[in-house]
Parts: structure tokens; C-alpha cells; sequence
């Protein structure tokens, strides 16, 4: 295929002009699929605890049909190719997949709006005993709580735009922190921060201090900033593990701290908006692996022997030329110009040999004598001509 300027016209661009063009869902629909989607499937719990339909077949299908008719225009596919096989090669979400996450970001986006936002008011308004929740009541119950974002003037510290290191060694930076420091006035008070990071039995331990971990926190931010105006406080860089005392002892306390297993429960164990973003990430990701589970068992043993994964970004296959992608996804869906399909579909006339006088197979374009004598021209190719069947497998996962 190619476009008005003469020019090879790729499936990633294809895909890319798609995403640019396609149609975003509104508000309503968002807030509809939201407010119906309490529990997964076209089915929620009733009022006297018994299924009903949450009415959301239509706009599913729909959408999903419009996904898998872009997928295959994408993809030089054949027609009869699975749906879900066509939407993982195209990296595209199918349609419930791509209303699930229309409702992960409108819950996000609830979450992180301003305080003084129309929404907010009416998020924040109680409710009475006999009133249901609305629409936007229950897309925000999906992303947990965290402190809504606040306009605060710039606050730049004397020195904040500069490196604390200055270019020194740790060892001179540890003569100097020292020397400094036993200048001090008795009267004033010096705080060491520290963290730790380690494993255990496979599990991340993290000892923090609050101006490192908490430092995005937006309360912690303001707290931090009104005493740095009221007293006088400095922050000064001190290197790690050059025998200064306090230092050392916040190194030892972060240690203890993150094998103890302890968690706080004051305000810097509240969620941030950097931290519910990653929820909202991690559910998405969720919603996707969930379908492509449910979806990997309906397709043929020969394609889940590729062990392929799924995500919705843009595979690298898709910036191959057409000609070869079109070989490459008829070797996974076995849905091409092969004997086996033929007799499948009852393809009277069709050829079922290769011109080499063997049958046509998903693998035997790589051990065909045809192709090998081009083998100079094979894009990513091994050292060597495929021989057995295993290395004849291999070659298309490279591509």
C-alpha cells in the first residue's frame, strides 16, 4: 500500500494516524459506563441480590466493533484471522478493554481535580439515606483518596539551583561537612535524613526519610516550606559512608527502619496524586491482561505456543514492510495461503504446493529452497539457513 506521495506506508503509521484521528469517548458515555460497571461483565448485583443487565451490551459491541474493523485495516491479516489475535498484533484495545479505561482516567481525573471545581462540590455534598449514589459518585469510589492538588506561589531556597556537591570528591566534601559542622553554635539543631532500600525473600523493603520519599507529597511540601520562611533553616549535602557520625546513624536507623516491616499511619501514609496515578496504571494494566487471559484460551494451540503478551502500544513488528508483516501474522493465526486453511474452508481451487513442489505450511516459507536462495536479503537472520524444524520456528520470533 502506498500513500498519495509515493512513499511505502507502514502499519505503524496506519496505527498511528488511527490513534490521532479515532473518536474519544464524552463525559456521558464515560460517566454511563462508570456508574454501570460496579462489577465486571455485562451483568452487576441487584437491589434483592440477584443479577440484572447492566444494559451496556449495545455500546460494548459497538465500540468493539469499531476497534477490530481499524485493527484490520491496519494489518494485511486475512479476513478470517481472530478478532483477538488481530487486536494484539495491532496493538489496539478491544472495546470493553478501551471503555474500561475511559473510566480509570475520568475516576483519575475526578481525583485530581481543584477543590474550587463544579465536580468537586458535587462529589463533596452529602447524600441522603434513601438517595442513590450518581454517576460521578461511583466512578470516583474506583481510584483511592489523596489530597487534591493546591495553586502555590514558587518557592525558591537561597542555593536550591545549585549542585551541593560542587564538583568535589566524597572525601573532600566529608572534610569540609565536618570542619563546617564543629563550627555550629551550640544552639543549633542538626537533622540527618537517610534511606534504605533492600530486599527480602523477593519483597521491596523501603526505610525512607520524609525529604526523599514524602518530598512530593503536597502536604508535606507546604509544611515544609511555611517553616523554612519562619525559621532559619538551611539544608547542606553530606556524602554517605565517610565515617560522619550522624550521618552514619541515619544510614543504621534506615536500615533497621525498613527490615521492621513497620508502616505509618499518620499523614504521609495518605495516597499522592503521583501514587494514585500508578493505581490507575495498574489497573489498566489489569483490565488489559485480564482480557487477553480470558481471550488466549479461545485461540489455537499453534498460536499460544508463540507465548506472545499483550499491552496497547505499538509493536515493533507493525514498522516491518507490509509484504513480510502479512508473512509474519499468517505464520502466527496459521490464516493464510497454506494447504491446511484451504481444506478448512473448503477452497476448491486453491494451490495447496509450493512451486518447490512441497505443501504449502506456516513454517515452510523459511526451509523453502525458494526463499533460501535469497537468504542474503532475509531481514534479522540467523548465522545460517534454517535445517530442523526448531530453528525454522525461531526465525519469525526474531523478525
Amino acid at each position: 500500500m502506498r500513500n498519495p506521495t509515493g512513499t511505502a506506508l507502514y502499519a505503524s503509521g496506519m496505527r498511528t494516524t488511527l490513534l490521532s484521528t479515532g473518536p474519544s469517548k464524552s463525559v456521558e458515555e464515560q460517566c454511563d459506563y462508570a456508574k454501570a460497571r460496579r462489577a465486571p461483565g455485562y451483568d452487576r448485583w441487584g437491589a434483592v441480590e440477584n443479577k440484572v443487565s447492566t444494559r451496556l451490551g449495545p455500546l460494548i459491541e459497538k465500540t468493539n466493533k469499531v476497534m477490530v474493523l481499524a485493527a484490520r485495516g491496519v494489518l494485511p491479516a486475512w479476513r478470517t484471522a481472530p478478532t483477538a489475535s488481530v487486536l494484539r498484533d495491532a496493538g489496539l484495545p478491544s472495546g470493553s478493554t478501551a471503555l474500561e479505561h475511559a473510566r480509570i482516567r475520568f475516576a483519575l481525573r475526578l481525583r485530581t481535580l481543584d477543590a474550587a471545581h463544579p465536580l468537586v462540590r458535587r462529589l463533596e455534598t452529602p447524600i441522603l439515606p434513601w438517595q442513590r449514589a450518581t454517576k460521578l459518585r461511583c466512578a470516583d469510589t474506583l481510584i483511592p483518596y489523596a489530597p487534591r492538588p493546591v495553586l502555590a506561589q514558587p518557592h525558591f531556597s537561597p542555593g536550591c539551583r545549585t549542585d551541593p556537591t560542587e564538583g568535589s570528591t566524597k572525601e573532600a566534601a566529608a572534610e569540609q561537612f565536618n570542619t563546617w559542622w564543629s563550627q555550629l553554635s551550640d544552639n543549633t539543631i542538626t537533622v540527618f535524613s537517610d534511606g534504605s532500600e533492600q530486599y527480602k525473600d523477593g519483597a521491596k523493603l523501603v526505610g525512607y526519610g520524609y525529604a526523599i520519599y514524602r518530598g512530593q507529597s503536597l502536604w508535606a511540601f507546604l509544611e515544609c516550606h511555611a517553616l523554612i520562611d519562619q525559621f532559619k533553616v538551611g539544608i547542606r549535602w553530606s556524602p554517605g559512608h565517610m565515617g560522619i557520625e550522624g550521618n552514619e546513624t541515619a544510614d543504621e536507623l534506615a536500615d533497621a527502619g525498613a527490615n521492621e516491616g513497620r508502616m505509618d499511619d499518620d499523614r504521609s501514609a495518605e495516597p499522592t496524586i503521583s501514587g494514585i496515578g500508578t493505581t490507575a496504571r495498574a489497573l489498566a494494566d489489569a483490565a488489559t491482561s485480564d482480557w487477553w487471559s480470558r481471550c488466549l484460551t479461545g485461540l489455537s494451540a499453534s498460536y499460544r505456543k508463540w507465548g506472545l503478551g499483550y499491552s496497547i502500544a505499538e509493536p515493533p513488528e507493525l514498522r516491518l514492510p507490509r509484504t513480510l508483516l502479512h508473512r509474519l501474522l499468517a505464520a502466527r493465526t496459521a490464516h493464510g495461503d497454506f494447504a491446511q486453511y484451504h481444506r478448512r474452508f473448503g477452497h476448491t481451487d486453491a494451490e495447496l504446493n509450493c512451486l518447490c513442489g512441497y505443501a504449502k505450511t506456516p513454517e515452510h516459507l523459511v526451509f523453502c529452497e525458494i526463499s533460501q536462495r535469497k537468504f542474503h536479503a532475509w531481514p534479522a537472520k540467523p548465522e545460517r539457513p534454517p535445517s530442523r524444524p526448531k530453528e525454522g520456528r525461531r526465525v519469525p520470533k526474531i523478525l
